[in-house]
């Protein structure tokens, strides 16, 4: 049972017999059809929400880019200090870390201030950075960013495919072929209007939950779901012979 969140009101009665009307569809009980179609809806908006809002691999590694970038450039500054610079860096973190330390052993170092000094198990105890641990931390992060950036997997240009849809047309398609003996087909104009009545019948039964959706989108799920299908049949009778 889908959470009641992902039910609404999306077809009346009126709408149910239209759609219907239009598609030549007879169902023996109409208003058993219209909860199946309800149903339906929500099993979309149920698997649409747990794809909303997760970005792009693309978007991911613009991201990473950013510190990566920053890391390198910062890394390159350090090491291209004059050597007297160097030596009064060095210093400064000296004296950092031997600040911080004090104030971890008096128990005035907030755990999220800035600090080069890293607390043990023993709260009296800590390690002390100096420059060089810097530089080497500066180093694994960088690296750590790259890998980051590289696991992430290529994506396919162009739009996404929206599994929320692919669900719901797979649904549609049982529930038409339980109602109706007239071929689940899809035909459309070069303008991407419906022709046949499941083509007619999908993009205006999905256009009743999402509005604004383009009809090629919906037309682009509908055939893939109908490929599917027929791949599926020969795969079961190759299996039956």
């Amino acid at each position: 049972m889908l959470p009641s969140r992902f039910y609404e009101n999306t077809y009346t009665e009126a709408d149910t017999k239209r759609l219907c009307d239009t598609s030549g569809l007879k169902p023996a009980d109409l208003g058993a059809f219209r909860k199946t179609l309800e149903d339906c809806a929500a099993i979309y908006r149920w698997e649409a929400a747990k794809h909303k809002d997760i970005p792009r691999h693309t978007d991911l590694r613009r991201e990473l880019a950013v510190p990566q970038t920053r890391l390198r450039s910062l890394r390159a500054a350090l090491a291209g200090l004059s050597n007297e610079a160097r030596s009064e860096l060095d210093l400064g973190v000296f004296r950092k870390a031997d600040q911080d330390a004090m104030r971890h052993i008096t128990g005035n170092l907030d755990a999220d201030a800035p600090a080069l000094v890293l607390p043990l198990l023993n709260p009296d105890q800590s390690v002390s950075l100096d420059l060089a641990d810097l530089e080497k931390l500066l180093g694994g992060l960088e690296e750590a960013l790259s890998q980051a950036v590289d696991r992430l997997p290529n994506q396919r240009r162009g739009q996404s495919r929206d599994y929320g849809l692919r669900l719901w047309i797979t649904n549609i398609r049982d529930l038409w072929q339980s109602t109706t003996s007239t071929p689940f087909t899809r035909d459309a104009t070069a303008d991407n209007e419906p022709i046949t009545p499941a083509a007619d019948f999908c993009v205006n039964a999905f256009k009743m939950i999402e509005p604004k959706y383009p009809n090629s989108r919906i037309l682009r799920e509908l055939k893939d779901c109908i490929s599917r299908q027929k791949i599926t049949g020969r795969i079961v009778a190759q299996n039956q012979q």
